[in-house]
C-alpha cells in the first residue's frame, strides 16, 4: 500500500511540473481598464457644496408622496422582477463555486451475469472527483459569478431609484395637470362671465354680432380644452397607479400645489457619484468580471488535473457488504491537454479580451454620461430658476393688461379682440408659469438620478426610503 501510495505521489508530482512549465506557451493577456476616467475636483456649474435639508421636496402634503413611493417599492412588479435577477445570479455564484469543490456521491449497486455459472455482485462505498484549481482558472470564474451578481443587485438598486424617481416625477405631473385644469377652468367661468354680458349687450343693441360670435367661439374652445386637460389627468392617474402596482383605475387623486421656491443644491464633488450611482457600480463590476472572464479564458488553454477515486466494498452477499474484509479502493489522476481543437480555445480567449474592452470603454461611457447628466441638471437649475423670475412677471403683467382690456372694452375704448387677445396671454402666461413650476421639479429628479440618490440628510427629519 505505501509502495502505491509513493508511487502515485510521484506521478502526481510530475504532472504538476508539466501543467505548470506548459504555461510558457502561452502569452498570458493584458487587463482591460480598470480605473475610471480623470474628473475635475468641483462641477462646472455653481452649486451649493455644503450639506442642506435632506428633503429636496418642498412638497406640503410630502408625507402622502413618501408612502405613495414606499407602496410603489413593495407592489411595484418591475421591480419584484429585478429582485428575482438578483436571486438568479446569486445562484449562479453558488454554481459557479462548486466548480472548485470537491464531489462525492455514495452509491449501493447489485447486479447479476455468467455464461455456465451465474454470480450475484454487491457493491456500496463513495465516489470522489476533484479538479485541482492550479493555476486558479476556477476561482476566477467564481470571482466573475459573484462580480455579476453584484451587477445585478446594483441593477436592482438602479430599478429601485428609478422608481423612487418616477412616482416622484409622475406625482408632480398630476399637480401640474389639477393647477392647470382649475386654470382653465376659472378661464372658462370668465368667458361665461363675458359672454353672458355681451349677449344681453347683443339684444340691447349695444355689441355687435361679431363680439358675440368671438366670445361663443373662445368660450366653445376653452371647454374643449377643459375635456381635452381632464382626459389627460386620467391618463396620467393611471401611469401612477400603474406604477404603484395598483389596477389603473383612476382612483388617485393629488393633493397639494407646485412649489414655488426650492432648496439649494448640494451637488457634492464628481467623485462622489463613482461611489453612489448604481449604473456606474454596476459597469465597474461588469469590467471586473470581463477581466477574470480573460484569464480563465486563458488559462483554460492549459493542462487541467482532476483526482478521482472510490472506496468501499464489494462482495457476492449482500449481507457481507460491511465486513471489513471487502473493502476496495481506487486512486486516479488524470491530466487533460489541448492539442488540437481548430483554434477554439484561443477564439474563446480572444472573444472575452474583446468583450473586455468592450466593458472598459463602456465603464468610461457611463462615467461621462452621468458627468454630463448633472452638469445639465445644475446648469438647467439656474436657468429655470431665471426663467421662472421673468415668467412670473409676465403673468402678473398680463393679468392686469387684461382687467384693463375689459374694462376698457365695457368703456367702448377697444373692441373686443383686444380683450379677447389679452386674456389669451394672460391665460399662457399664467399656464406657462405652472410648467415652470413643474419643470424645475422635473429637473430636481434629473439631478437625483444623475447623483446616483438623495441629498445629504438632516438628523430627525423624514426621509426617502434609503437604498442599502
Amino acid at each position: 500500500m505505501k509502495i502505491y501510495l509513493s508511487r502515485f505521489h510521484s506521478f502526481l508530482v510530475w504532472i504538476l511540473a508539466a501543467t505548470l512549465i506548459s504555461g510558457c506557451l502561452h502569452q498570458p493577456p493584458e487587463t482591460a481598464l480598470k480605473s475610471p476616467p480623470s474628473f475635475p475636483d468641483s462641477w462646472s456649474n455653481n452649486h451649493r457644496a455644503q450639506p442642506v435639508s435632506g428633503i429636496w421636496l418642498p412638497l406640503e402634503n410630502r408625507a402622502l408622496l413618501l408612502r405613495l413611493i414606499d407602496e410603489g417599492i413593495q407592489n411595484n412588479q418591475q421591480l419584484h422582477a429585478q429582485i428575482a435577477r438578483v436571486e438568479i445570479a446569486f445562484q449562479n455564484s453558488i454554481i459557479a463555486g462548486a466548480d472548485a469543490s470537491l464531489e462525492l456521491s455514495a452509491f449501493l449497486r447489485g447486479g447479476r451475469q455468467g455464461s455456465q455459472i451465474t454470480r450475484d455482485s454487491f457493491s456500496l462505498g463513495l465516489d470522489f472527483s476533484w479538479e485541482l484549481d492550479i493555476l486558479g482558472k476556477l476561482d476566477d470564474r467564481s470571482q466573475a459569478a459573484l462580480f455579476e451578481a453584484a451587477i445585478s443587485i446594483e441593477n436592482w438598486r438602479e430599478s429601485r431609484l428609478a422608481l423612487i424617481a418616477g412616482i416622484t416625477g409622475q406625482w408632480f405631473i398630476l399637480l401640474e395637470n389639477y393647477q392647470q385644469l382649475a386654470l382653465i377652468q376659472k378661464r372658462a367661468q370668465n368667458l361665461r362671465d363675458n359672454l353672458q354680458i355681451i349677449e344681453e349687450g347683443y339684444l340691447m343693441g349695444l355689441s355687435p354680432s361679431l363680439d358675440l360670435h368671438l366670445a361663443r367661439a373662445d368660450f366653445s374652445a376653452t371647454e374643449a380644452r377643459v375635456v381635452a386637460r381632464k382626459q389627460e389627468m386620467r391618463k396620467q392617474t393611471r401611469e401612477m397607479e400603474y406604477l404603484l402596482g395598483r389596477y389603473p383605475e383612476t382612483e388617485l387623486h393629488a393633493a397639494g400645489s407646485l412649489p414655488r421656491e426650492m432648496v439649494e443644491i448640494p451637488a457634492g464633488i464628481p467623485a462622489n457619484i463613482l461611489n453612489r450611482r448604481p449604473d456606474i457600480l454596476a459597469a465597474g463590476h461588469t469590467l471586473a468580471a470581463a477581466n477574470l472572464r480573460v484569464a480563465e479564458a486563458y488559462k483554460n488553454r492549459f493542462p487541467s488535473l482532476r483526482l478521482t477515486g472510490s472506496y468501499g466494498s464489494s462482495t457476492e452477499a449482500l449481507s457481507q457488504l460491511l465486513n471489513g474484509d471487502s473493502v476496495i479502493w481506487s486512486l486516479f489522476a488524470g491530466l487533460t491537454a489541448p492539442l488540437l481543437d481548430g483554434g477554439r480555445l484561443e477564439a474563446l480567449q480572444e472573444k472575452s479580451t474583446a468583450r473586455a474592452t468592450e466593458s472598459a470603454a463602456l465603464y468610461t461611457d457611463t462615467v461621462l454620461s452621468a458627468f454630463m447628466e448633472v452638469e445639465n441638471s445644475l446648469e438647467a437649475e439656474q436657468r429655470l430658476t431665471e426663467q421662472q423670475t421673468l415668467l412670473e412677471h409676465a403673468a402678473d403683467d398680463s393679468t392686469r393688461a387684461e382687467n384693463l382690456a375689459f374694462e376698457q372694452y365695457q368703456n367702448g375704448l377697444v373692441n373686443y379682440v383686444t380683450v379677447l387677445e389679452s386674456e389669451r396671454r394672460a391665460f399662457d402666461a399664467q399656464s406657462t408659469v405652472l410648467a415652470i413650476y413643474n419643470e424645475r421639479m422635473q429637473n430636481r429628479i434629473r439631478l437625483f438620478l444623475a447623483l446616483g440618490g438623495d441629498f445629504p440628510p438632516v438628523e430627525g427629519e423624514p426621509q426617502f426610503p434609503q437604498l442599502p
